[in-house]
């Protein structure tokens, strides 16, 4: 599985490298304080980087709501499980076990 990982992040490095000499020209942009020029790939990576933080802060609140709760949860389920006696859980025979005995049973009625 390692080697899938290596090879998909090899093969994305190659796409990025060869969209980076593709896409160096530099380009003008335009902001409210000024402009800047800026090689079209930098810029795209900064967009993107830009855009997954932003989306990282958005979803922040939801993932601490959701620690919180699971928190809440454990703290509940610790305390329900130590206050009632757990039953003692069936233990069940393997299914070659118990096939291996229907064998056994099987051969000594036949003659």
């Amino acid at each position: 599985m390692r080697f899938v990982y290596l090879l998909l992040l090899v093969i994305i490095m190659v796409f990025g490298v060869s969209f980076a000499v593709e896409n160096k020209d530099p380009v003008e942009f335009r902001y409210f304080v000024g402009s800047v020029e800026v090689a079209l790939a930098w810029l795209l990576v900064l967009t993107l980087a830009l855009g997954a933080l932003l989306g990282m802060v958005a979803s922040l609140g939801v993932v601490l709501r959701l620690r919180r709760e699971l928190r809440a949860q454990k703290r509940r389920t610790g305390e329900a499980s130590t206050s009632t006696p757990r039953e003692p859980q069936a233990t069940h025979a393997a299914p070659e076990a118990t096939h291996t005995e229907a064998e056994a049973t099987h051969r000594e009625e036949v003659p």
